[in-house]
């Protein structure tokens, strides 16, 4: 098999290599950065809400190893201390969570071990409608090799942990140039750790200038904008894009808009295909008979593209588009698409998406693969949007190559006045650029939550997951059924005590293992 890199004429976005930053730098540069925008907002002024949390778990498992012919009794003592804090003022935006898991087996005492779960965000705008600075870190767990079995959790550790660690700067300018034109310019730098080194440190920089029309010109609209991406790996390969792209339009009648664009793209990555770089233009017309539905179509040398956007009611929304083409790093036809319908007991959303990516981009983005669970099987809910809360679960091996990640996730919720259905589906296709394999993930959740009475509500709930992985012999499966009451004593302080079975494919046997399990849980806010 043959590996091209492409090549491209540009300056580096960053000169040197670096080792990325350990735990206690982020948190200080965190901190610091929060001090700046205290100093530079009016931030006494802001609302704050902080607290901290306790969460001490019972587990007995029958089988805690998910073994098939040596099953093992465990219990596990799981501690998990945690702080969060909220805080948002005229020009300041910060939220941080912080969580130790600290597990001991009663049988293997081999086993013990603390994970460090942290998530920090911050939003600042320094000068008022001019500079900007956001900033994140986040440390998570992944299952370092999967492909053996499936987990719904990480108690049976029968995969080594991994942990994950990411921390992001991004300060960007955005200005009105009078009424003739706007202009943006933004610079994100991250740095990624894989504690293993199972996959390479990094650091992921991305340079985007943009420059367009200002709100003079009713009629006559353009952008200009000019992306540098590079991912720098300290064991790995390193790779590097850039594109240019170029936007025109001009309302004809009321309804229609002649548009045309192009660009250009340049990539250096890793890759058994052969080179696609280069420029693109396409024309077209862009039909708005009314507020509610808008649609684009255009074609031309090496692309065409079509977009749809529909908004019959202000609680129904769907966006779809679709391009094919002939240069870049996916040079086949490419669709994305988002659905939000919403009703008064109600909430229905579906999302699709095809982009070439690497697990250190995803990382800094924090994406999200698949819908998080309690111990006992309840789905976690976002207080402010109500949805679902996402964390990943890795069913995919940690590697270095640049992959072709086509990912799909619907929700839908529905709420009565003593009960909450839930059913979320997600499906993950991951084609990789050097070995050609391909990786498939997908699964579910249903869960009903039941309040029976003022301070008690019981949970069901059935978890399903399935990978085809390139390097298994065959497709695995997991399932596992739950069952919870939860009882609130107060409105700071709640316990519950749950029952599981879960149901597992063991690749390259017929047989699956089955393990039960009972879990009792005290929670307590302060």
């Amino acid at each position: 098999m043959a590996i091209t890199v492409r090549r491209v004429n540009s300056s580096s976005l960053i000169n040197s290599r670096a080792r990325v930053l350990p735990l206690s730098l982020i948190v200080r540069s965190l901190i610091g950065g929060g001090l700046l925008c205290i100093a530079q907002s009016p931030l006494y002024a802001a609302n704050w809400d902080g607290g901290a949390n306790l969460s001490v778990s019972g587990i007995y498992s029958d089988n805690i190893s998910l073994s098939l012919d040596n099953k093992q009794d465990e219990f596990i003592t799981q501690i998990t201390p945690g702080l969060s804090l909220r805080g948002e003022g005229g020009r300041v935006r910060v939220s941080a969570d912080y969580a130790l898991q600290t597990s001991y087996y009663k049988e293997d005492d081999s086993k013990n071990g603390a994970n460090h779960r942290l998530a920090l965000r911050e939003q600042a705008e320094l000068v008022e409608d001019t500079f900007f600075f956001n900033s994140s870190a986040s440390v998570s767990q992944e299952i370092e090799q999967p492909g053996g079995l499936i987990l719904l959790d990480t108690a049976n550790l029968t995969n080594g942990e991994n942990d994950v660690r990411a921390f992001q700067v991004h300060p960007y300018f955005e200005r009105e140039l009078g009424s003739l034109a706007r202009a943006h310019l933004g610079y994100q730098h991250g740095w990624t750790q894989y504690e293993s080194q199972s996959a390479s440190d990094a650091q992921v920089s991305t340079l985007r200038g943009e420059l367009g029309n200002g709100h003079s010109n009713a009629l006559f609209h353009w952008s200009a904008t000019h992306t540098i991406n590079k991912v720098l790996r300290e064991n790995a390969i390193d790779s590097e894009r850039q594109a240019t792209t170029g936007v025109l339009s001009y309302r004809v009648f009321s309804t229609v808009t002649a548009i045309a664009r192009g660009g250009r793209e340049e990539n250096v990555i890793a890759t058994r295909n052969a080179n696609r770089d280069g420029s693109y233009w396409s024309a077209g017309l862009r039909w708005v008979p009314g507020p509610k539905f808008s649609l684009e179509m255009t074609k031309g040398e090496n692309e065409e593209r079509a977009v749809m956007s529909w908004a019959p009611q202000t609680r129904t929304s769907l966006n779809l588009s679709y391009a094919n083409r002939d240069v870049g790093l996916n040079d086949s036809a490419t669709w994305s698409g988002q659905l939000s319908h919403n009703t008064r007991r109600s909430t229905w959303s579906l999302n699709y998406s095809e982009t070439v990516t690497n697990l250190q981009t995803l990382v800094l983005g924090e994406q999200r693969d698949v819908f998080f669970t309690t111990p006992d099987g309840g789905l976690v809910f976002d207080a402010v949007t109500g949805q679902p809360v996402i964390l990943t679960i890795n069913v995919f091996e940690i590697t270095d190559e640049e992959f072709l990640r086509a990912n799909g996730q619907g929700t839908v919720s529905y709420r009565t006045g003593k009960s909450t259905l839930v059913g979320s589906l997600h499906s993950e296709v991951r084609t990789y650029e050097i070995s050609g394999r391909e990786d498939i993930a997908r699964g579910g959740t249903a869960s009903w939550n039941w309040k029976f009475a003022s301070r008690t509500s019981t949970n069901l709930s059935v978890t399903g997951q399935r990978s085809e992985l390139g390097n298994a012999p065959e497709p695995i499966q997991s399932i596992r059924v739950m069952a919870s009451v939860n009882r609130s004593m107060n409105h700071n302080m709640n316990t519950r005590l749950g029952v599981s079975r879960t149901e597992s494919d063991v690749a390259g046997d017929d047989r699956q293992a089955i393990e039960n399990r009972i879990t009792a849980t005290f929670n307590v806010t302060f």
